[in-house]
């Protein structure tokens, strides 16, 4: 029965890895919130697709309605067949129409994830950096209009 019991560790394991059982604080929380929802004056919050508990933090702290959330995977790139960096004079245009047509206001964004910082890179005057989310690796900007 030891043994048996032994085996049922991996699945158990696999849910208690670093990220998942350190879950931000409520104070932590409650401060993704008022900083996304200072950032935000309207139009639409783009969120990482991975971490819910920004998503929570950022409705139930900072008053985003479900209205007012997109996540990130819907974005064109999802989309695309073959690497999109090496046909960014294709995919370029299209990322900027559909932030435009989702009426983006306010991106948190990974300093690592490609998508979104080949973005800036390409028209920083765009992008405003507003702050890094506490004890998380997400950076928050404000979208403007091209």
């Amino acid at each position: 029965m030891l043994l048996a019991i032994q085996l049922t560790w991996p699945p158990v394991l696999y849910d208690v890895t670093s990220g998942y059982t350190n879950q931000p604080s409520k104070s932590i929380l409650t401060e993704y919130g008022r900083i996304v929802n200072e950032a935000h004056e309207g139009g639409v919050v783009l969120i990482p697709e991975d971490n819910p508990q920004v998503t929570y933090a950022v409705v139930r702290y900072g008053g985003i309605t479900a209205d007012e959330l997109l996540g990130q995977m819907y974005s064109p790139l999802y989309y695309f067949s073959g690497d999109p960096f090496a046909n960014w004079d294709v995919v370029g245009p299209q990322m900027w129409q559909w932030l435009e047509a989702e009426d983006v206001s306010v991106l948190v964004t990974y300093p690592n994830d490609s998508r979104f910082q080949q973005l800036i890179a390409k028209r920083p005057q765009i992008f405003t950096y507003v702050a890094k989310l506490p004890e998380s690796p997400m950076d928050v900007y404000k979208v403007g209009r091209q």
